[in-house]
């Protein structure tokens, strides 16, 4: 009899543990939500005190930090990227749906956003107001995303009419992190990684700007017959992204073959 009580406490306590886990997942990743504020284009503020970043996009900034605090500098189309968002989103009743990584380093909620049917992160690049950032394992709708995006350069939605008439060449990058371009250059060396495959273009390979492709994309290169670190190699090539600061060099991460074109 002892037993018996022991073992339905046991399994009174396991049920209420249950039930506590789920319900505190509930209010950890909410499932539907009323957008409250919108932040900029990639990014809003939502009931329950949560901040949700749109997963696999990658709009224009609004600001930069410079000594610790955040300064208002926007960069081209980052104004235009928030009023659009504000336009799907704000006030209205969305769904959100998550990945493998539900939160990032800074405590967002990392989400696909719905308005009813419609996928407001797609929509953001469909409409040419922002890039694709395909970030491993949260790749859930990346072919989705990938060719939204390839919809809206070919037919020069939102930036892109801009960024495609001004290439600029990989000397030049440096001037412009931070900003979405087009850049031309002849692909030096190539490095295999753990993680990643870079294409090098210049020496010293680590002060010059290069392209990064994480391994976990690499199925999207290989099935349409491209090895990046051989395929490449001493090739000029064209490719359109966002550029970024690493290590204090230009770097552009492509998520897809479509980013990168070979010229000759």
């Amino acid at each position: 009899m002892k037993y018996l009580v022991i073992a339905a406490i046991a399994f009174v306590v396991l049920i209420f543990s249950l039930y506590k886990y789920v319900v505190t997942s509930r209010k950890r990743f909410p499932k539907e939500v009323t957008v409250e504020d919108v932040s900029d284009g990639d990014t809003i503020r939502v009931t329950g005190g949560y901040t949700v970043r749109y997963i696999g996009i990658n709009a224009p900034e609004l600001g930069r930090k410079e000594g610790g605090r955040w300064i208002y500098d926007p960069e081209p189309f980052a104004e235009a990227a928030k009023a659009l968002n504000e336009e799907l989103v704000e006030g209205k009743r969305v769904r959100l749906e998550y990945d493998v990584v539900k939160r990032d380093k800074f405590d967002r909620l990392l989400a696909y956003v719905y308005v009813g049917d419609n996928l407001v992160n797609g929509r953001m690049i469909g409409r040419g107001y922002a890039l694709t950032y395909i970030y491993p394992p949260n790749v859930k709708h990346a072919s989705l995303l990938v060719r939204l995006q390839k919809g809206a350069k070919e037919n020069d939605r939102g930036f892109w009419r801009e960024v495609k008439s001004h290439p600029i060449s990989t000397d030049k990058a440096v001037r412009y992190i931070g900003r979405i371009k087009v850049v031309e250059g002849k692909v030096q060396n190539t490095y295999k990684g753990e993680k990643v495959i870079r294409l090098s273009f210049g020496r010293p390979y680590e002060s010059h700007f290069h392209i990064t492709i994480f391994r976990n994309m690499l199925d999207r290169f290989e099935s349409q017959g491209v090895s990046p670190a051989s395929y490449y190699k001493r090739k000029k090539v064209r490719a359109w992204g966002l550029i970024k600061g690493f290590e204090g060099r230009p770097e552009m991460v492509i998520d897809d073959p479509s980013q990168i074109e070979v010229l000759e």
